[in-house]
């Protein structure tokens, strides 16, 4: 699927996009499982929030409603959820990457149950690690985000004045901003180092940061590269199912829920648009999440082309289908 020798970027993309075609069932199945069931979670909780009558209060209007707290906190429980469904999804989706590739690299098949039994083996570091980087790109981006919502706040008030803390966490936000996504990069490896070497996560981040060292810049060129093509295809199939959904008939019809509709009978008046919107979304993260995972995969197996003369082993590997050997190890 590549050839076992230092990689051009092109290379890289092309063993990515093979991986892709080739594992495309596999990785589309398990996308649809893990992102769908956080869709699930996350429109059940808002159903469980709706029908309580947590949701009454308006989030701005909480002197008139009176029930504004309780809807924030109901919204921030929902929130939860979402973030934790979506690390565990995205985790789940790397993971399964990392070991389809692990496999496509020696030209072997793989089936649903051995995938699904190593990617859940993998998961907890995975998991690990992909908590790590976000957390590393969430804190300077939320510390931005609430400083530029204070800011916007204050203004719409009307009387022009921003608190003091304003400026300094926006100071705070950009000079974190640098480090932050310098570790990022360097620790994008290691989702393919805890599948491929069996690691745990702490072991992973420092031979991601170790085989990253002096290709900064070609690893984040990359995986910018592939973020840039996977966002486009998924652009233009959200942009096929958005005219879908302005059809008239079924496909764009909205079903007549009455004025005070209960949440399920909005969930069937809504559901055509809602599966459309769905369906675009899973599609969309799917892309982002798999396509980039690919090709920082393809590029870890360079990395240890060049730097550990991995092609013996690889080849080594591919001619035996033992389970003793079909991990590739430093």
């Amino acid at each position: 699927m590549i050839p076992w020798r230092p990689l051009s970027v092109g290379d890289v993309l092309g063993g990515a996009l093979t991986t892709m075609r080739r594992y495309g069932k596999h990785l589309l199945g398990i996308s649809v499982i893990a992102y769908g069931t956080v869709a699930v979670a996350v429109i059940a909780g808002y159903g469980i929030a709706y029908e309580a009558g947590l949701l009454d209060g308006v989030l701005w209007d909480a002197e008139q409603s009176g029930e504004g707290p309780t809807a924030t906190l109901a919204l921030i429980g929902v929130g939860a959820i979402a973030a934790i469904g979506l690390l565990l999804a995205t985790a789940t989706v790397c993971t399964a990457s990392a070991t389809v590739l692990q496999e496509g690299v020696v030209g072997r098949p793989i089936g649903w149950a051995e995938l699904w039994h190593r990617t859940l083996e993998r998961l907890p570091s995975v998991t690990m690690t992909v908590l790590v980087s976000g957390l590393l790109l969430a804190i300077p981006s939320g510390l931005f985000g609430v400083a530029a919502l204070v800011a916007l706040f204050s203004l719409l008030e009307g009387d022009g004045k921003v608190s003091p803390l304003v400026p300094s966490a926006f100071l705070i936000a950009f000079v974190l901003a640098g480090p932050a996504f310098w570790l990022a990069v360097r620790f994008s490896l290691a989702p393919a180092v805890a599948v491929f070497e069996r690691q745990g996560a702490a072991t992973a981040l420092r031979r991601s940061s170790l085989l990253v060292r002096g290709v900064w810049w070609r690893t984040f060129g990359i995986a910018l590269l592939a973020l840039l093509v996977a966002s486009a295809v998924a652009l233009v199939l959200r942009l096929v199912l958005n005219a879908v959904r302005t059809l008239p008939g079924e496909a764009g019809e909205v079903l007549d829920t009455g004025a005070d509709p209960s949440f399920a009978a909005a969930l069937i008046g809504y559901g055509p648009l809602l599966l459309l919107g769905v369906l675009g979304q899973l599609i969309h993260q799917m892309l982002i999440t798999v396509l980039p995972q690919l090709a920082l995969g393809v590029l870890y197996v360079d990395r240890r082309l060049r730097t550990e003369q991995l092609g013996p082993a690889l080849a080594a590997a591919a001619m035996t289908r033992t389970d003793d050997t079909e991990r590739v190890r430093p």
